[in-house]
């Protein structure tokens, strides 16, 4: 047996070997039972391994050996354990008395930052940040772009991540941060060309796999695989259960390869309706790419595209003989092996195609298929009638909410004196972010009595929100997707406004899946004049609300069934090269 010292178990911990580096930590640990700095370090291993509850208990006990200055190492392990459980309150007390002690210890302060995101206070975490500033650092230039972009700021969350990797070289996660960024802004085009050229240093081209370039189907099953870290009550969960188990009637075997060690109760449900679940979080990313290899799949999907958790290292690698980008991200991911892309023609028109390095594989309808919320509300009347004005809402994130959108939700309030504007998301949490929105529309001449701000929510609160509007606004150029689905289902249509970008054309994909394309403009002018035709005639309102649930559960975006035919149909023609 290979002696086990303290260099071996660090390199272990070093090279994400984390099952390996534990067994070497526990060893350590049975001759030494009152080392801090092993506890500590084992707490870590198991943070890398998914052991989250484990590591808790592992830090606590290196806080009780430790003297200090490695009490407060220990401190901020515990703040950034119970960060991740969610378990706030507990973490903003640590990492408040940390900063007490050393306020300029930039470990902390990214903590924090991460908790106030997390908590829908965008502008604390930039406030807490701007205090030390380091731009030379990658994880304070993430979480710095992050309150930038939450506090509506996105040119400029963009415009940082570019410096930073204009002076220190491509970091894949700020890349991503990036991409995802663009999506929100007008200024997107000029963006583009950039991104790719980075991409290709992030992600440099590879000499071809070829013990890995053979299909290995034999037989009418197809052995898929979905790669995602939401396989949780998240949008991708939302979108990816609806249709998962009615996969199996297809003749295909599902493997999901989870990136994070977060469950709950849908997670349970996405281990019933898979043939395999398996977690990669922990694994680096030749061991998760053999991991996938060793499995044989047909077919490879990402659910994330350069979204929070993604594993684009993995499919750079090449796991599987055909890779393919799917529902997490709109754009094209502009990974060379990256074989294809699934959507539908409102997301990637013609015009838009030569934009994707992808082959376009395009669904007959929607690309989306949502998971109806169990246990929702019944519908109710809408509150024109009672109010006698028309209320608008949007439950999108503020980030959304860029100046072309203002400008164009502020001239629809103008043209509706009498008009309402209600605002819900956890951000709206956040004075400063409220106050600054009002502001821009008190400079409109829109009195400010006219927008109503709401925070956080339960999710059946949130569902029974959709009571109070009569009608959602939809944000451009990045339109609600989930938003959307909820608002239909709670009998709510949503005025979007089409556009150029794939992430423009969400609402309209959703709204003609069932066939409410009235709903869909291209101008505030139509968009005022649909208004028009609501206030006119309530009657239009109780119409949609009386027959919107039956077209939805009939359609591809409410019937699983249907959606996995078209899912399977896609793979199969995909597979076999048509």
């Amino acid at each position: 047996m290979v002696a086990v010292t303290i260099n071996s178990a660090r390199d272990a911990l070093n090279n994400r070997d984390f099952a390996n580096a534990i067994e070497q930590y526990q060893f350590l640990l049975s001759n030494a039972p009152f080392d801090a700095s092993l506890y500590l370090e084992l707490s870590s291993c198991m943070m890398g391994n998914g052991q989250i509850d484990e590591a808790l208990v592992i830090a606590k006990q290196a806080k009780l050996y430790a003297q200090q200055p490695m009490k407060l190492h220990c401190d901020l392990q515990l703040a950034t354990i119970y960060l991740m459980q969610e378990r706030f309150s507990q973490a903003g007390q640590l990492f408040h008395a940390i900063l007490n002690t050393r306020s300029n210890l930039l470990e902390a302060r990214i903590g924090l930052s991460k908790l106030y995101l997390k908590t829908g206070l965008p502008f604390k975490a930039h406030e807490i940040l701007h205090a030390m500033p380091a731009p030379n650092d990658a994880n304070w230039v993430t979480n710095m772009s992050l309150a930038l972009f939450n506090t509506r700021k996105c040119d400029e969350a963009i415009s940082l991540c570019l410096e930073h990797m204009n002076n220190f070289g491509v970091h894949s996660t700020i890349l991503s941060n990036v991409f995802m960024f663009c999506n929100y802004t007008e200024s997107h085009a000029q963006f583009q060309h950039n991104l790719q050229n980075l991409m290709q240093q992030a992600y440099p081209s590879l000499e071809p796999d070829f013990a890995n370039s053979t299909q290995h189907s034999r037989g009418k099953t197809l052995r898929i695989g979905f790669v995602s870290a939401d396989f949780l009550w998240h949008p991708v969960g939302y979108f990816t259960h609806s249709f998962l188990p009615h996969l199996r009637h297809y003749d295909i075997k599902t493997i999901l390869y989870s990136n994070s060690a977060a469950e709950d109760s849908l997670t349970a449900e996405f281990r019933k309706s898979a043939s395999e679940f398996k977690y990669i979080g922990h694994l680096d990313t030749n061991s998760a790419t053999d991991v996938i290899r060793k499995d044989k799949l047909d077919i490879l999907i990402d659910l994330s595209g350069h979204s929070a958790g993604h594993r684009l290292d993995i499919f750079h690698k090449r796991a599987a003989f055909i890779q393919v980008s799917y529902l997490g991200y709109t754009e094209s991911t502009h990974l060379a092996q990256m074989d294809y892309i699934f959507t539908d023609k409102f997301h990637v028109s013609g015009e838009n195609q030569p934009q994707f390095s992808e082959k376009i594989k395009y669904f007959p309808t929607t690309r989306f298929c949502f998971s109806l919320p169990m246990n929702a509300p019944e519908i109710m009347v809408a509150p024109i009638e009672e109010n006698g004005y028309l209320t608008l809402g949007s439950f999108s994130n503020p980030a959304k909410i860029g100046p072309q959108c203002v400008k164009i939700w502020g001239e629809i309030l103008l043209a509706f004196p009498t008009a309402r504007l209600k605002l819900r998301h956890k951000n709206w949490d956040d004075t400063q972010l409220r106050t600054g929105l009002l502001n821009e529309f008190i400079s409109m001449g829109i009195s400010q009595g006219r927008i109503e701000f709401y925070g956080e929510a339960k999710y059946d609160r949130y569902l029974v929100a959709h009571h109070e509007v009569d009608v959602i606004i939809d944000t451009t150029p990045f339109s609600g997707g989930t938003t959307t689905c909820e608002a239909l289902w709670m009998g709510v249509p949503t005025v979007t406004f089409m556009g150029k970008m794939p992430a423009a054309q969400q609402g309209v994909s959703i709204l003609s899946a069932i066939n409410e394309e009235k709903w869909s403009v291209d101008t505030v002018c139509e968009a005022i004049s649909v208004l028009e035709q609501v206030c006119q005639s309530p009657k239009i309102l109780q119409d949609f609300k009386a027959d919107i649930r039956g077209k939805f559960s009939k359609s591809p975006l409410g019937d699983g069934k249907l959606f996995a035919e078209h899912f399977s149909n896609l793979l199969r023609s995909m597979f076999h090269g048509e």
